[in-house]
C-alpha cells in the first residue's frame, strides 16, 4: 500500500499543474498533501510522522467511524 502512495503521489508532484487544475475543482490540496507525503520517513514504530503510522492512523479513522472492517 505504501509503495502505491508513494508512485500515486509522486505522479501528483510530476504532474503539478494538472494537479493543480483539479484542486480547484473538488477543493482539495492534492500538491501540498503529495508534498507532505514525500517529506515522512519509511518507519518508525508506528510513529504518526511516518508513511505507516499516516496509513495505521487512517485505517483506525475508518474502523472506528464503521467505514471498513
Amino acid at each position: 500500500l505504501i509503495e502505491e502512495l508513494d508512485k500515486r503521489f509522486e505522479k501528483i508532484l510530476v504532474r503539478r499543474e494538472q494537479a493543480e487544475a483539479l484542486e480547484d475543482q473538488v477543493s482539495l490540496n492534492f500538491v501540498r498533501i503529495a508534498e507532505l507525503w514525500s517529506s515522512k520517513q519509511m518507519y518508525e514504530d508506528r510513529a504518526r510522522k511516518t508513511k505507516e503510522g499516516t496509513v495505521m492512523n487512517a485505517l483506525s479513522l475508518l474502523v472506528e467511524q464503521k467505514l471498513i472492517r
